[in-house]
């Protein structure tokens, strides 16, 4: 998850982490990566950011237009998405015995802080989703069948984990 969150930090930056150039030098990527995960540390948590797309929600939902409420419920979801692959990892393991392999103090860490987190978007995701029921254009973006089915290609979730 923290990979993939880097690699999102840095092309939201422009970075390109292979590649980048400082005044005609090659710059080292391991260079490049402490800098995108400085940004990372940096960045505000899932729940801060979910519930700053409730915000906007609440104070703008009457004026956003069905591609807006779109791109709103698209960036709730991909915060939702880390903790529900990450559940399907544990899952997939359990189910093949090998549980074990990911039961080391630093995946049950990483386990119970993902438990917590998805705990705490989930209310926030469900008064979005309310609120999005609320307006026209919100409750088009929740009935548009394709597009959800389009998220969940798109996240790769798995159909267990498919509402």
């Amino acid at each position: 998850m923290k990979k993939t969150l880097v690699l999102l930090v840095a092309a939201a930056l422009g970075m390109s982490v292979t590649s980048c150039k400082q005044q005609g030098q090659q710059i080292q990527s391991e260079a490049v990566e402490t800098a995108v995960e400085e940004v990372v540390e940096a960045a505000p948590s899932s729940v801060e950011m979910m519930t700053s797309l409730l915000e906007k929600a609440k104070s703008e939902g009457a004026n956003l237009s069905v591609d807006e409420w779109k791109d709103l419920y698209k960036l709730s979801f991909a915060l939702m998405v880390p903790h529900i692959l990450k559940s399907a990892e544990f899952e997939k393991a359990v189910l093949e015995g090998k549980a074990d392999s990911i039961e080391n103090p630093e995946n049950a860490e990483a386990i119970e802080n993902g438990k917590k987190e998805f705990a705490a978007l989930t209310p926030i995701l469900e008064e979005l989703t309310s609120i999005m029921e609320s307006f026209p254009n919100g409750k088009a973006v929740l009935d548009d069948k394709e597009f959800g089915k389009g998220l969940i290609e798109e996240f790769q979730i798995p159909e267990a984990f498919q509402m």
